[in-house]
């Protein structure tokens, strides 16, 4: 069976969350800004903390991401959200937001916080120590509800999208699930994959609902009927849990809650996440390619066995760590292995046991990696040769503050990857049409085998392993079968192997 329902769902009377208190406050200009006003009309508040005398406030501000936000969705917008700009830090002086000719910053040259802002900017050490501020910048998102919850420096997509998950009220009848969590980090399945999903039903509408029905869906077949007890006012919540579900097999987990009469949005009554089978490599050696963006010093990576929660490989800066996503940097961390800028590494990792295992990247700004060229882009790549790394089964960079996949090992050998040897191979013609001639020129009595690959890695021809009898070897193939494209010819023998490019095209 592709799962098993192991313990009922389990309801909370109500749900619990750090709520925001009002504040009202001068901005800058001196207009009286207050928080609760902007909740009220139904709008997303975002805090950002920031200090003038931060390298990372400085960065993140430069990024425009702030700016990008809420050109999309300010009041010139589509009017959903505002952000409040906090100087919070006590040790920096007033003049250092606006003023670039009086002020005292002594890391940093002076820059016009102000410059293209329209979001209101704030000077309040007191209200930064009331959200126990501690580094800079520091995102806070206040729904309409007043849940509070701090985010990692997200770029603007990424805000919107964590933006986006607040409840907004609505209409008379609205129900909703909001805050829906699988219970893993991965969308794969390797072997048995215990699901524990949680989430948070609430009423939007401006009209109290009760009995309401929740169903637990996976694929098409229902696991768990529930009936919610008592009644809920306009943004009540009710927290739903999940002991433990098993999967084996692909699919798509769901929770739905059951339309009202008359409902006015139904978007928000259903949440689900798909899974597909994890990446299975055949053999124990890995590439793991990493490019860095500008600030290689932000990125750490990790593999680690599932079963044993050991970690089998490691690179980047230990001082981000594997919680450090979206957490400043000790900017005096003097760690040997942090990569710097723009920085492209190769490490060939040879697992030992088989089994399941996971690929960690943690980004300590939160954005990724980004901004490198088309030629040669940045992003984490797992594959095995002779799969070309742009098609790498497991990759990826646009990822925010933390990305993890997971795979699997099912054959284990006793020796590492054997050398990629520069010279000695040819293949002509290239591009070729219907034949093409792939020549070796090795040591006499080795043996070899030759293999051909699509780009994607997929084996669509392999010779008889022989024995070389003279230095200069070729082999013959027929290619007018061959669909148009990208091919990979590949020489294994003893001391390593060989491998070229071809292009098979058509006239």
């Amino acid at each position: 069976m592709p799962w098993l329902l192991l313990a009922l769902l389990l309801i909370g009377s109500k749900a619990e969350a750090q709520l925001a208190d009002n504040f009202t406050l001068p901005d800058i200009t001196g207009v009286e800004r207050s928080l609760f006003p902007v909740l009220a009309e139904g709008k997303v508040a975002i805090l950002v903390f920031f200090s003038t005398d931060s390298e990372y406030a400085h960065a993140y501000h430069k990024s425009e991401d702030l700016k990008n936000l809420y050109a999309s969705h300010g009041p010139n917008g589509d009017n959903q959200l505002e952000i409040f700009y906090i100087e919070g830090d006590s040790n920096t002086d007033d003049s250092c937001i606006g003023d670039t000719t009086n002020c005292s910053s002594s890391n940093h040259p002076p820059m016009d916080w102000t410059a293209g802002i329209s979001f209101p900017i704030i000077s309040s050490p007191a209200l930064a120590e009331q959200y126990s501020v501690t580094e800079y910048p520091s995102i806070f998102i206040v729904c309409p509800n007043k849940r509070v919850r701090k985010v990692p420096n997200l770029n603007a997509g990424t805000l919107w999208e964590s933006a986006s998950e607040c409840p907004i009220p609505s209409g008379d009848n609205n129900l909703g699930i909001y805050f829906f969590d699988s219970g893993v980090p991965f969308n794969e399945i390797c072997g048995s994959t215990v699901l524990k999903p949680s989430f948070r039903l609430v009423n939007l509408g401006s009209n109290p609902q009760s009995n309401v029905v929740v169903r637990v869906k996976l694929n098409d077949l229902i696991l768990q009927t529930i009936t919610v007890n008592g009644t809920l006012a306009q943004l009540d919540e009710r927290f739903i849990q999940s002991d433990q579900i098993v999967i084996t097999d692909t699919g798509t987990l769901s929770v739905f809650v059951e339309p009202l009469p008359n409902e006015s949005d139904v978007s928000d009554n259903i949440r689900e996440q798909s899974f597909a089978l994890a990446h299975n490599f055949l053999a124990n050696a890995i590439r793991v390619r990493i490019r860095t963006d500008v600030y290689g010093f932000e990125t750490y990576w990790e593999i680690k066995n599932e079963s044993t929660q050991e970690i089998v490989a490691s690179g980047g800066n230990d001082c981000v760590g594997i919680n450090g996503g979206g957490v400043v940097l000790n900017p005096n961390c003097e760690d040997a292995d942090k990569y710097s800028g723009y920085q492209q590494t190769t490490r060939l990792v040879t697992i030992n046991a088989t089994g399941c295992y996971s690929f960690t990247i943690v980004d300590a700004f939160g954005d990724g990696l980004l901004h490198c060229t088309s030629n040669n882009p940045c992003g984490y790549y797992l594959y095995e040769t002779p799969t070309l790394y742009e098609d790498a089964p497991i990759k990826g960079h646009d990822y925010g503050r933390i990305d993890r996949r997971i795979f699997e090992i099912t054959t284990v050998g006793t020796n590492e990857q054997p050398p990629i040897i520069e010279q000695g191979l040819s293949v002509f013609p290239n591009p070729a049409n219907d034949l093409v001639q792939i020549q070796i020129e090795d040591e006499q009595n080795n043996t070899a085998q030759l293999s051909v690959y699509s780009a994607t890695g997929v084996l669509v021809w392999q010779s008889e392993q022989q024995v070389l009898d003279s230095n200069l070897y070729q082999w013959q193939l027929n290619t007018s079968n061959y669909p148009n494209g990208i091919y990979v010819a590949v020489v294994h023998t003893e001391k390593g192997y060989y491998r070229r490019l071809f292009v098979k095209q058509s006239d």
